[in-house]
């Protein structure tokens, strides 16, 4: 094994068990504690999530020997940053059921803006007496349960670049601009081309720190809705009248996605777009995206 490598799947020393498998997570103090590893997060759900761990009580006779820790960790993929809840011995929790919450100094700091994945793993210490036969090395992991949490596709797909000003100027952008939505319109009706492939993002670097707080809901929400009103409006100008959205293109994702959001087909949806030049399209999307919400909270 290289130096720094960690496998992608669980390492099964001879002496570890899968101790984690029935680790258990809620996303929030009214939601059933789930075993299952994806699930899908409404953005408008953000000033209530709480997660917490349900970790099993194990069996001492299937506890390893050796001095392991268990970790939980958030992995915030949209600022990739990780976040250490607790690092605790593995045999403080063979008595009994034990429930982990994640405090509120590190939910403050976890945008949910893209997949963030909620990890409980079992960890080799220094001292850990691994046994030589196994791939296994101090620092690795042993056994490893993660959580998914994803919001709906159009929330999580687009490529984010952080900006600063000098770099905004040298794009003919004026120096203090927050985000800068970057697509050709043509692209979005080319079938194949995925979101990542035509849509860019860019925010200003500034800015960036901010939108990873709580705080930051409403200017999360403001870009999304500007994002996806835009994508909407040039993508459906682009495509003219009486044409059907080419399948499997960028601008067929979006609306379709968007139009699930809002409870429209998607010719009722193109007609809103290109209503009043897109002005309606923008208040619905304030409205399924819980703008207003999100503003109250930021308060």
């Amino acid at each position: 094994m290289k130096k720094g490598h960690r496998e992608s799947r669980r390492v099964r020393p001879v002496t570890t068990y899968d101790l984690l498998d029935t680790v258990a997570l809620r996303l929030s103090d009214a939601a059933e504690f789930s075993a299952e590893d994806y699930l899908q997060k409404e953005q408008t759900d953000l000033g209530t999530v709480r997660p917490a761990f349900r970790i099993p009580a194990l069996a001492q006779d299937m506890l390893p020997d050796d001095d392991l820790i268990l970790c939980i960790s958030i992995d915030d993929r949209f600022f990739k940053r990780i976040h250490v809840v607790t690092r605790m011995p593995i045999r403080e929790f063979a008595a009994a059921d034990r429930i982990i919450e994640v405090p509120d100094q590190i939910l403050k700091h976890v945008s949910w803006a893209d997949t963030t994945v909620l990890s409980c793993v079992l960890v080799a210490t220094d001292s850990a007496a691994i046994d030589p036969s196994s791939p296994v090395r101090p620092g690795t992991w042993l056994s490893r349960k993660d959580f998914r949490i994803a919001r709906p596709a159009v929330a999580r797909d687009f490529p984010v670049i952080k900006l600063t000003e000098d770099e905004f100027s040298k794009r003919g952008l004026p120096r203090k601009t927050v985000h800068h939505v970057q697509f050709e319109p043509d692209l979005l009706l080319v079938p194949g081309l995925t979101v990542e492939e035509v849509v860019e993002v860019r925010v200003a670097a500034a800015v960036a720190p901010h939108l990873e707080t709580q705080a930051g809901e409403a200017a999360r929400v403001t870009i999304m809705v500007d994002v996806l009103a835009s994508l909407l409006i040039e993508g459906f100008a682009k495509l003219g009248h009486h044409k059907a959205v080419p399948g499997d293109s960028t601008l067929e994702a979006v609306a379709r996605q968007v139009g699930k959001k809002l409870g429209l087909q998607m010719d009722d949806l193109t007609a809103l777009a290109r209503e009043d030049n897109g002005r309606n399209l923008r208040a619905h999307l304030q409205g399924a995206f819980g703008l207003a919400k999100a503003m109250k909270a930021s308060n």
